[in-house]
């Protein structure tokens, strides 16, 4: 490493001035050459390798840190919350009981009404002996005025009457108390219902106490989650500083492509270049053979003159010749003088 020397502007060493009023970079840990522990650390202290970089990425990160660490402690306050929601849980369930207990007392009246209609019924039963002793009574009453009733007969016609409609209803509330013994074991039938349906109800009330026991272990379980991802969040730095220097070797990767791109762009000027110098060739190349053909064709339209008079000599000594042989070549010498007489 040179001397500072204030007059002449080092491009390859840092100076004072390049401390002095920079916020991005820093002098960092400088040791001798001796001190390395390799022979590429020896020469890289030569180099300009202790610049310490301050990225602006760093700060970001630390910002994004800092915003998970609130919202942990959003979700630390979240799960107060659910505490307090079953908490209120309790105190509903405790409500659910005393209703409950309200509910057996009502069952308990409804057994003390119903031993009161059984005795109501049974007072009825004894009712309808004594009607049915007074009739045997009014039966004997009316054999001793036998002739009484002699006198009496259009009113005792109206009596029996009377009695008739009376059986008709002793009939009808005799099958009345049956109608309300049937009701009677009905209501039994309900109440036996109603004690299980209550023993139901205190199953599921325990099995409520067992799952807000297991809401307890859950949020243990949450709190150790909430360890495992502030240690996972370490893990996360040290992958994002990995990443930085994958970035770094990615951005030398797509410098190296876009000069591979560059070069094959330049290829493909020059094959482009290759093609439309074919394509002059070939339009030259039919030119050519334009001008070919008019010469070959001006040729031929000035031997022909020439040429009538050796066809004359040759048809005398085809007379010479077979009349078979002499119609080939006839037809011959026609396929040939066709395209010239049509130019």
């Amino acid at each position: 490493m040179r001397t500072l020397n204030k007059n002449i502007i080092y491009d390859h060493q840092a100076g004072n001035q390049d401390y002095s009023n920079n916020s991005e970079f820093d002098r960092g840990h400088l040791f001798p050459s001796s001190y390395g522990h390799a022979v590429q650390v020896q020469h890289l202290a030569f180099q300009v390798q202790h610049l310490a970089c301050q990225l602006q990425h760093l700060a970001f990160q630390v910002q994004h840190l800092a915003c998970q660490v609130q919202h942990l402690a959003f979700q630390v306050q979240h799960l107060a919350c659910q505490v307090q929601h079953l908490a209120f849980q309790v105190q509903h369930l405790a409500c659910q009981l005393q209703h409950l207990a309200f509910q057996v007392q009502h069952l308990a009246c409804q057994l003390q009404h119903l031993a009161c209609q059984v005795q109501h019924l049974a007072l009825q039963e004894q009712h309808l002996a004594c009607q049915v002793q007074h009739l045997a009574l009014q039966e004997q009453h009316l054999a001793l005025q036998e002739q009484h009733l002699a006198c009496q007969l259009q009113h005792l016609a109206l009596q029996e009457q009377h009695l008739a409609f009376q059986v008709q209803h002793l009939a009808f509330q005799v099958q009345h108390l049956a109608c309300q013994l049937q009701h009677l074991a009905l209501q039994e039938q309900h109440l036996a219902c109603q004690v299980q349906h209550l023993a139901f109800q205190v199953q599921h009330l325990a099995c409520q106490l067992q799952h807000l026991a297991l809401q307890e272990q859950h949020l243990a379980c949450q709190l150790q989650h909430l360890a495992c991802q502030v240690q996972h969040l370490a893990l996360q730095e040290q992958h994002l500083a990995c990443q930085v220097q994958h970035l770094a070797f990615q951005v030398q990767h797509l410098a190296f492509q876009v000069q591979h791109l560059a070069f094959q762009v330049q290829h493909l000027a020059f094959q482009v270049q290759h093609l439309a110098l074919q394509e002059q060739h070939l339009a030259l190349q039919e030119q050519h053979l334009a001008c070919q053909q008019l010469l070959t064709n001006n040729h031929l339209l000035k031997v022909l003159p020439n040429l009538l008079p050796l066809l004359l000599q040759f048809r005398l000594k085809l007379k010479l010749m077979p009349p078979l042989s002499v119609a080939v070549l006839i037809f011959q010498t026609q396929q040939l003088l066709l395209p010239i007489q049509k130019q």
